[in-house]
């Protein structure tokens, strides 16, 4: 014959299932220590028996079964926007995606494992929070009465799911410090057409666009800047190469807003605008507006009649900017189409430069993220 538990006893149940979750907290601040990756700065307090794994900008804390992953991403796309492009490009199975709060909760399996990912924004940068289990579920199992000794000697029995996810995220808001990582997400991007040009240029808030003469133009001053097709008559100025032009000319058309810091010359570039130039492309470092910036440039040098030009088209991105500019930056230069035989075939070349070797390249692939692997890529290491 099966018994009933009476209300008392069930209210006794309930009462000490409190306990363990309070008494549970109570051994973990007791037992917590600060846990730190030298190399990056970051610390974050966890009970004993956790250890930190960083790799690249990603943490994760584990007991060696629950775990804790996470970063902090520096992106121009919302919290909703990324974790919809991580949905839809990790390959996550039976998905669920919902807004909770502030921050956009994904549920799934990533490779045959249950997974919690939590994107929250933080300011201008995005908290991307994985939780999970190395036997594929957490732990799951109800409360029970319990004695303090056994407890203490083995406070995991009485964790429920709920527990365990608590502790973990309280691990993940300890953070302090660490590196912000500029995810190569893929940006929304929309044609724009003017002065008789066309390009796919990045649609995002707070980005301007022109055109004239075949030439486009635009950017935003913190996330990156583009133009393509200037050609510069510069009467008065001493004639010069390609590459003395980019430190000479470029000031003097920006006003000295720009002050040149180093170029280095592509290999297999040179003479790209044809045999009337004196032309390459070069990676370029630069000041504007008080920030360092980093880009890519075709510089081309000639002289018609009595007066010098010089001809540019570049991308370029600020250090420490968000990440995925870069890739849309040399998307609009690839898809750009000005109707010009001359600037036709330096379309076409810019289709390579993805897969250009530069010896010494002066652009910390990091920040110019021509070659980062796939953001979801972070995720699902």
């Amino acid at each position: 014959m099966k018994s009933s538990s009476s209300p008392l006893i069930r209210s006794f149940r309930i009462l000490t299932g409190l306990l363990a979750v309070c008494l549970l907290c109570l051994v973990s601040n007791a037992d917590a220590k600060v846990l730190k990756d030298k190399k990056t700065g970051l610390k974050v307090n966890a009970p004993k028996g956790y250890r930190l794994i960083a790799r690249n900008g990603v943490y994760k804390v584990t007991d060696g079964d629950a775990y804790v992953k996470f970063m902090r991403a520096y992106t121009p796309l919302s919290a909703n926007a990324l974790a919809k492009q991580f949905k839809k490009k990790s390959k996550i199975k039976k998905s669920k995606l919902r807004k909770k709060g502030k921050k956009f909760v994904l549920n799934g399996k990533l490779k045959r494992k249950q997974v919690t990912i939590e994107f929250q924004p933080k300011g201008k940068y995005v908290d991307i929070v994985t939780f999970g289990r190395k036997k594929g579920r957490l732990l799951s199992q109800p409360l029970e009465p319990f004695t303090a000794m056994a407890l203490q000697s083995e406070p995991a029995a009485f964790a429920t799911i709920a527990d365990v996810l608590n502790q973990l995220r309280s691990i993940a808001a300890s953070r302090q410090g660490g590196r912000v990582l500029p995810l190569p997400v893929n940006l929304p991007m929309r044609q724009f057409s003017a002065g008789g040009a066309t390009a796919l240029v990045p649609n995002l808030p707070g980005w301007t666009h022109d055109g004239a003469g075949g030439a486009l133009s635009g950017g935003n001053p913190t996330q990156g800047t583009y133009g393509l097709g200037l050609f510069w008559p510069l009467n008065g100025f001493v004639p010069v190469n390609s590459e003395a032009a980019i430190f000479q000319a470029w000031p003097a058309i920006s006003g000295n807003a720009v002050q040149v810091i180093a170029v280095a010359r592509i290999p297999n570039t040179t003479g790209w605008l044809g045999a009337n130039f004196d032309s390459a492309m070069y990676t370029v470092r630069f000041r504007l507006a008080g920030r360092t910036w980093q880009g890519l440039m075709v510089s081309g040098s000639t002289v018609i009649g009595s007066t010098f030009w010089w001809y540019q088209s570049y991308v370029a991105v600020p250090e420490g900017g968000p990440g995925g500019i870069a890739q849309a930056l040399l998307n609009t230069w690839a898809s750009w189409d000005p109707s010009s035989a001359a600037t036709a075939r330096l379309n076409q070349a810019i289709r390579t430069i993805l897969t250009t070797v530069v010896p010494g390249n002066p652009i910390d692939p990091e920040v110019f993220d021509r070659t980062v692997e796939d953001f979801t890529d972070y995720i699902r290491s």
